[in-house]
């Protein structure tokens, strides 16, 4: 899931705002003719084409282009399991409310022991770590049941009737990724660079670690994985931990403070960054010094303004040999474009 809400900074308002005046006066009948050969905007001698223009948005324009995949794929599937469901309940001469019936009755029941197993496994993320929730619980379950119930008989169903989906998947661009490739493990010539864009108050970078984790355990040569830095307005704390991540670099220390950083539980205040590292026993002095003095903001600057030039607008954000991946997917995700990657070497 992506943590969206980002905002552009103070250096972007007045080029957004310079954006707006010029609207109003360059959407006239020329401007927009003008895009006859290619070139969408002029200003005197300088001009800019098209595929100028879609280059610099690849990023943006390939994630909306999935976003349009995704509606269309699920209107498909519903189109297609109506006419499926149809199709079936007319072979049978029995109603469509009938069919539905029965399909209800193949969901697996929910029992007292399924309702306290989830309840003891998820009790840590649960209010009140799940007391009083039994009967929410089990309405859940039940919703759950039936879907699952209900996927088993379309999947059947399309069996039958030899359903298929043709739908061409929008092609990922290869986006080249400009700055700092410091921060990075894994073996330097390996095949498969993931370049991730990240915020260290980001819960759902927290959560996508253990993913990349075994995409590690899963392709020990193949993956190198470089970090990048991303810190969202909305989380004040990041931009600080990411210059603390900065310092701890200086003492060759970046992945473990990385790794205590995405797995504290605390707020990440100026005096916990400080702990941090005494208990990762770098020199405090030197960590300290260079976490106050702000060496590393432009740094973390620099890393943002590539992200936005790439078209990150959420966090995380990953680049894998340059084809993006938003958000923390899947693992099935991740490794589907590894193992096309590593089949054209």
């Amino acid at each position: 899931m992506l943590t969206m809400g980002n905002t552009p900074n103070k250096g972007n308002r007045l080029f957004m705002l310079l954006a707006l005046t010029l609207i109003a006066w360059t959407a006239n009948p020329q401007a927009v003719g003008a895009a006859d050969d290619g070139v969408v905007a002029r200003i005197g001698d300088w001009k800019l084409t098209q595929s100028e223009l879609d280059k610099s948005l690849a990023g943006r324009i390939y994630e909306i282009d999935q976003q349009i995949y995704q509606l269309r794929l699920q209107k498909i599937q519903e189109l297609m399991a109506e006419h499926m469901m149809n199709q079936e309940a007319k072979q049978r001469g029995i109603t469509l409310d009938k069919l539905r019936g029965e399909i209800g009755g193949k969901q697996e029941p929910v029992s007292d022991k399924m309702v306290t197993e989830f309840i003891e496994k998820n009790h840590e993320r649960l209010p009140n770590q799940g007391k009083g929730m039994e009967d929410r619980i089990r309405g859940f379950l039940e919703n759950r049941a039936g879907e699952q119930a209900a996927s088993r008989y379309l999947a059947d169903l399309a069996k039958k009737f030899g359903a298929q989906i043709t739908l061409a998947q929008p092609k990922a661009p290869r986006i080249p990724i400009k700055g700092p490739e410091d921060l990075a493990k894994g073996p330097a010539r390996a095949p498969i660079t993931i370049v991730e864009f990240s915020d260290f108050q980001c819960p759902y970078c927290r959560n996508i670690q253990a993913t990349l984790n075994k995409l590690f355990e899963q392709y020990p040569d193949k993956v190198r994985l470089v970090f990048r830095h991303y810190p969202l307005p909305i989380h004040p704390l990041a931009a600080k931990a990411a210059e603390a991540s900065q310092c701890a670099a200086d003492q060759g220390g970046f992945w473990a403070y990385h790794d205590t950083l995405f797995t504290t539980e605390s707020d990440l205040e100026l005096p916990l960054l400080k702990e941090l590292a005494a208990k990762q026993k770098l020199d405090t002095t030197k960590f300290n010094e260079c976490l106050t003095s702000g060496k590393h903001a432009a740094r973390i600057q620099e890393d943002m303004q590539e992200g936005e030039n790439l078209g990150v607008n959420g966090t995380p954000a990953f680049f894998i040999n340059g084809i993006p991946l938003v958000g923390a997917r899947p693992l099935s995700e991740y490794k589907r474009i590894i193992d096309d990657e590593l089949a054209k070497k």
